[in-house]
Parts: structure tokens; C-alpha cells; sequence
């Protein structure tokens, strides 16, 4: 397994941890990898989930908490793209470029008109590597509602419905 997975992995399984705690934003997780110029020595030196009621994000979190040294590449790994969009607060993509952050490695792409790809492009255009890793189910289950909210602005349902072995339902 390369060190991209190895990470992207980790902030699934702990993005797992602090679903829905962050309504009404998606609940975003990174982490953020030190490396030497061989990528031989690696270390997780912070992390970040979206807070309560969406502020601060998770990669603005995470960017907050790192010492950055010299001689060492800098990778943010995050659940989701990270946003471009200005609203109450300076986009994360502007904080990671303002950063020594060098690597963005992203499990899904945000399917939000406002960013959808333009995160992912305005990071490349400033010198960043970006790596867009998407596994299959693992990283789009936390956010089938989401996804549905933003393609065809409408709520993910659940029903559950009691009913005898004949299906039929008492009131």
C-alpha cells in the first residue's frame, strides 16, 4: 500500500468517528503528514474535523495546530475537496496556499457548485501537488445525503416502518 492510501485510509476511518457532528456543513476530516525529501520518515503532526454548526473547517483546523520546519514536505490529507468559496471565513484552499503545506491529497471530489473541481485547480495553478484518490464506497457512504443535497437538491430520507408478517401496518 502506498503512503497516499495508507493516510487517505486513516481520515475515513476517522471521519467515521465525528459523523454528523458538524450540521449544517459536511463533516470533513484531515490530517497533516511531515516528511523528509526521501519520504522515509513520516508523521502525522496535526489534525482536524469540521466543528459544531460547519466553523472552522477541518483543513483550517489542522493548518492552525502545525509547526512548520524547513527541509521538510508538508501533505494535507482530506476527506473531502477542499473548499475555494469565500463565506465567513478565508477559503481553505487560501490557507493552504498561505501555508508550507506542498502535497493535498482528497478522497472525493465536493460535488457543491461552488467548488466541484475549482478547489482542486486553483491548488494546482498556485504550485501544489494534488492528488485526487477517491475509493469507491468507503469515502461516499458518510456523505450519500450530502451528495444527493447538492446534485439534486433534495434530503436523504430514511423510512422505517413497523408492520406484522401479513404487512400490515397498525395505526
Amino acid at each position: 500500500m502506498d503512503l497516499d492510501s495508507k493516510y487517505i485510509k486513516i481520515t475515513n476511518f476517522l471521519q467515521k468517528k465525528v459523523h454528523r457532528t458538524s450540521f449544517p456543513n459536511p463533516t470533513v476530516f484531515s490530517l497533516i503528514v511531515e516528511s523528509d525529501k526521501k519520504f522515509s520518515l513520516n508523521r502525522i503532526v496535526s489534525f482536524g474535523f469540521t466543528q459544531k454548526g460547519g466553523r472552522p473547517h477541518a483543513e483550517a483546523l489542522a493548518i492552525s495546530e502545525v509547526k512548520f520546519l524547513k527541509n521538510r514536505i508538508y501533505t494535507l490529507y482530506s476527506t473531502l475537496e477542499p473548499c475555494c468559496h469565500e463565506g465567513r471565513d478565508e477559503s481553505c484552499v487560501e490557507k493552504i496556499i498561505k501555508s508550507n503545506i506542498q502535497r493535498v491529497v482528497f478522497s472525493l471530489k465536493d460535488p457543491d457548485k461552488r467548488v466541484n473541481g475549482k478547489g482542486k485547480n486553483k491548488l494546482e495553478r498556485n504550485g501544489l501537488k494534488v492528488k485526487y484518490h477517491e475509493f469507491d464506497d468507503e469515502s461516499q457512504n458518510p456523505y450519500k445525503g450530502y451528495i444527493l443535497n447538492r446534485k439534486s437538491n433534495r434530503p436523504k430520507v430514511t423510512l422505517k416502518v413497523g408492520c406484522s408478517i401479513d404487512s400490515k401496518i397498525a395505526v
